[in-house]
């Protein structure tokens, strides 16, 4: 775990989790309440679904600003490089992500995190 801390891929999971964790928090404490309201926590469910589509759609600038804005901060404070991890020069299966390590932790982690929640949500409460 101490050596897993100190990556940059931590640090952006981290940032990652805290953002999206905060915004369903309604939504869990709603599903657990004794007085359940379906009907209201699945327009919120929607809400949410469609919000998530949105950041997934504008990942690029909701992904600097809200996600690797601040996690630089945090690797900064924690002396993290956010470096990209090696790559092979040659992929068979799929391409190597971006140049720039802002976009290889967009396309490695930021999209499909928010593909697998939306994905969940959809299926949970479809």
């Amino acid at each position: 775990m101490w050596t897993a801390s100190g990556t940059a891929t931590f640090v952006i999971t981290l940032h990652n989790i805290a953002k999206y964790s905060a915004i369903l928090e309604p939504i869990r404490q709603a599903l657990q309440s004794v007085q359940l309201d379906m009907i209201g926590v699945k327009k919120r469910v929607d809400n949410l679904t469609s919000m998530f589509t949105d950041h997934l759609e504008n990942a690029d600038s909701i992904f600097a600003e809200y996600i690797f804005g601040p996690a630089l901060k945090t690797a900064e404070d924690m002396d993290v490089t956010m470096a990209i991890p090696r790559q092979c020069g040659r992929q068979v299966h799929r391409a190597n992500v971006g140049g720039t390590s802002e976009e290889y932790y967009r396309g490695t982690i930021y999209i499909p995190c928010m593909d697998s929640l939306i994905q969940s949500l959809g299926s949970r409460f479809s």
